[in-house]
């Protein structure tokens, strides 16, 4: 959840794709405790997908 008044905060993320096909693995460092909203969209030739999820960091 954004906090009052502040800018949404970002994140770098590394994505690496998985032996199976179709799945990835991302890593990235959230820097503050909270609710952090996720948005991920796929961009490939065969598959196009968009997803929103939200996760808490403890």
């Amino acid at each position: 959840m954004p906090m009052k008044n502040m800018a949404p905060m970002t994140a770098k993320v590394e994505v690496k794709s998985e032996s199976q096909k179709g799945k990835f693995r991302a890593e990235t460092f959230l820097g503050m405790k909270g609710e952090w909203k996720i948005y991920v969209e796929v961009k490939d030739k065969d598959y196009q997908q968009k997803k929103e999820f939200d996760i808490l960091v403890k």
